[in-house]
This record gives C-alpha cells, structure tokens and sequence, in this order.
C-alpha cells in the first residue's frame, strides 16, 4: 500500500466509520510504483453502507472526498463503487486497487479442533475455518454441506 495512506491508516479508518463506508480501495498512480509524492493525487473507491442514493448520498461522498484531502492534503477523487460498475475506469481499479479499509465482519468460528475436512475462509489478514459436517442426501449418500 501506499505509504501516505498506510501512515494514516487509523484516520482513514475513523473517517470511513463516520461516512458510512464499509470498504475503501486505493487505485491508479497510487497504488503503483508511479505515484509522484509532488504532484500525484488520490484515487479511491468506496462502498458506502447505503448503496443506493439517498437524500444526502451525494452530500455524504462530496463530504468523505473533502475530508480525506484534508487528511492527506492534496487532491483526492473518490468513486462510489456503485457508479464504477459497468464502467470503463473499471477494467484501471480491477488492474490496481488496494484494499485500504474494510468494515469489520464477526468472526466466522473459532480455530480450535481442526479437522482436515474443514474448509478455509480468509477475510484480510484473519484465517477461520468453517465447520462441515455430512448430511445425507436424498438418494442415500452423503454429501458435504457448509454451516454458516
């Protein structure tokens, strides 16, 4: 990750919690070896908890793109993710985005008793396994089914 961005990553955080955003990637010059620490800008998706435009959305992104170039002083573009789909500039954010927040999610299970018939589910940087057990089907057999 960028190294502006990382060294404020906890304000980044706060400012993510109070506009509603649930997740934040960096992409473009930032995100890769061509960012130029004098002149480069910021360019950032959200995913804001409200998905959908409501009466203040527009406000609420206007507010969280100013906020964050007062954090890092210097220009910053945000795109909702919902107005990236289906986009050109899609196909640039898929090549360089970099996860840079990420509403946090409950755990799934706990580690302990690992069976090797378990399957792996990764969320960042944590690691759960979630539990299988045989359920029978309907001709007779077992077949594996996940419990969430």
């Amino acid at each position: 990750m960028n190294l502006l961005v990382a060294k404020e990553a906890a304000a980044v955080a706060a400012l993510c919690r109070h506009y509603g955003v649930v997740r934040l990637d960096l992409f473009g010059s930032a995100a890769t070896g061509a960012f130029d620490l004098s002149r480069s800008d910021l360019d950032f998706v959200a995913e804001f908890s409200e998905p959908s435009p409501t009466a203040d959305y527009a406000d609420r992104v206007l507010d969280f793109a100013e906020a964050l170039e007062t954090l890092f002083k210097r220009r910053v573009d945000v795109v909702s993710a919902t107005a990236l789909r289906g986009s050109r500039l899609a196909v640039e954010v898929a090549a360089t985005r970099q996860l840079v927040y990420a509403e946090s999610e409950p755990a799934a299970v706990g580690c302990a008793g690992f069976r090797p018939r378990d399957r792996w589910l990764v969320r960042g940087p944590d690691v759960c396994r979630l539990p299988v057990r045989p359920a029978v089907s309907p001709g007779g057999g077992t077949r594996i089914r996940d419990h969430r």
